[in-house]
């Protein structure tokens, strides 16, 4: 039996066992029948025995089979061939074995080096940055390869003008071939030793969800005439996605989270106008506003930031608690500035105009 052992492939992959049965003797055998058992993991075709009515002396046959591996998980063990034949008037049997083994599977490193080089470590909304993925040949012939791009659903490949599709109320933009979170490149030859370079343009919707994630490009080995098997590799790249200008209000404001900016904007409002701003006569004695250090002030910050949120889910049909972009923080910022401004001039405006009016003033 040629080859001395197999290796079979965990994909189901056939190999070739080649089963020679030679007549060495001066008279010939008849009634030859060939045949496998049966092994758990081991499928041999053709499974039906073999039958030769004789061979005459000094000749030989031969019968070709196909062996593969049946099941998922790794073979070891061998595989019997039964030669049963009659040589005159006795009856004969040969049992033959083979070791059958799974083999390691050719990972995609043998072929390719593929690597991202990029100098995106965030990316804000409506805003594009450029990615490039770069698979590189090591192997001696030509291969083709193609490339996914993923991401999450607020992310969008190949976008044009700087803009997401689908980003906006107005549409779509012209053009745009590939769909938000994801981009496929198809039948990229690689030659023998060569470098190829793909470049992505990746941005973000309006509206996001800030964090870290993952953008990920799945680079597949497509099958061809001289490689069968397809065997593919993803490579990736963290990237920051935020929204402008979020972090440097968040951090000159000394504000933890997006979801403060509201109360604490309508807080500071107060705060500001309680201090500087003009009076007809001396202030009336109020209650001073609590500073940002005080407990307080953050008990009124978060209470005035949850209605501020149903406020805006109302008025909008949208919330910002899980997605935002410049847009809500424009909006957020302008109405949280405003409504500290009214509810100065109604607690404190008021009063100082009041008792202005009823002050009475020196004769000319």
């Amino acid at each position: 039996m040629l080859p001395s052992s197999l290796s079979v492939s965990s994909d189901g992959a056939g190999v070739q066992l080649l089963v020679v049965l030679r007549n060495p003797g001066d008279s010939e055998i008849q009634q030859i029948q060939v045949s496998s058992l049966t092994e758990p993991g081991i499928a041999v075709s053709p499974s039906q025995p073999l039958r030769v009515s004789a061979l005459a002396a000094h000749s030989d046959t031969s019968w070709v089979f196909q062996v593969s591996q049946s099941q998922i998980e790794p073979i070891d063990k061998p595989l019997r061939i039964l030669i049963a034949y009659r040589d005159g008037s006795v009856s004969r049997i040969i049992a033959q074995s083979i070791p059958v083994k799974t083999r390691e599977p050719d990972t995609l490193d043998k072929f390719l080096d593929a690597k991202i080089q990029t100098t995106l470590e965030s990316l804000d909304s409506s805003l594009l940055r450029q990615y490039r993925s770069v698979p590189h040949k090591q192997a001696g012939r030509p291969i083709s390869v193609s490339i996914k791009g993923l991401g999450p659903d607020f992310i969008c490949f190949d976008a044009v003008e700087n803009t997401c599709p689908n980003a906006s109320s107005t549409g779509p933009k012209p053009n745009v071939t590939s769909t938000p979170a994801q981009v496929q490149r198809s039948q990229i030859s690689i030659g023998a030793y060569q470098t190829q370079v793909e470049n992505f343009s990746v941005g973000a919707k309006n509206r996001v969800e800030p964090g870290k994630y993952l953008l990920s490009f799945e680079i597949t080995l497509v099958g061809n005439a001289s490689q069968s098997a397809v065997r593919n590799t993803v490579v990736s790249q963290t990237v920051d996605v935020g929204v402008v200008g979020e972090s440097t209000i968040l951090r000159a404001l000394s504000i933890k989270s997006f979801l403060l900016l509201p109360g604490s904007l309508v807080m500071l409002t107060l705060g500001f106008l309680t201090k500087y701003a003009w009076s007809w006569s001396k202030p009336v004695k109020t209650t001073p506003i609590p500073e940002p250090t005080d407990a307080y002030f953050w008990l009124a910050s978060i209470t005035i930031s949850g209605v501020m949120a149903l406020l805006y889910y109302a008025i909008f049909h949208r919330s910002y608690f899980v997605r935002y972009g410049i847009q809500d923080v424009a909006v957020i910022w302008t109405c949280s500035v405003l409504f500290g401004v009214l509810l100065y001039a109604l607690t404190f405006g008021w009063p100082r105009f009041m008792e202005y009016q009823s002050t009475p003033t020196a004769p000319r």
